[in-house]
C-alpha cells in the first residue's frame, strides 16, 4: 500500500512500533534491536534513550546533551535525577 507519509497521522514499521504521530509531534521514532525506542524527533527537538544489554533505560539525551539538571539517568528501573530518586 502507498501512502503519503505528511498526510498520515500515525505510521508503524513492520514490528508494529510507532514511528509517526503527528497529534504528539513526533515526526520520526526509531527503534533499536530490541524493539526499544532509540531515537524521537518531536517537535524539533531530538530524544536519544541509553540502554543497557538487557533493554534497562538509563539515560535519555535531548539534543545530544547530557545534562543531570535536565536529563535524568536510569538505575534498575528508577529514574535519578541529581543522584536523588
Amino acid at each position: 500500500m502507498l501512502c503519503h507519509s505528511e498526510n498520515v497521522e500515525y505510521l508503524y514499521d513492520a514490528n508494529g512500533n510507532m514511528t509517526k504521530d503527528i497529534y504528539k509531534g513526533f515526526t520520526k521514532i526509531q527503534y533499536n534491536i530490541l524493539n526499544l525506542p532509540e531515537k524521537i524527533n518531536i517537535n524539533g527537538k531530538e530524544i536519544l534513550y541509553v540502554y543497557s544489554a538487557a533493554g534497562g533505560k538509563l539515560q535519555n539525551l535531548v539534543d545530544g546533551k547530557s545534562n543531570p539538571h535536565m536529563n535524568p539517568y536510569y538505575k534498575d528501573g528508577i529514574r535519578k535525577k541529581n543522584n536523588e530518586i
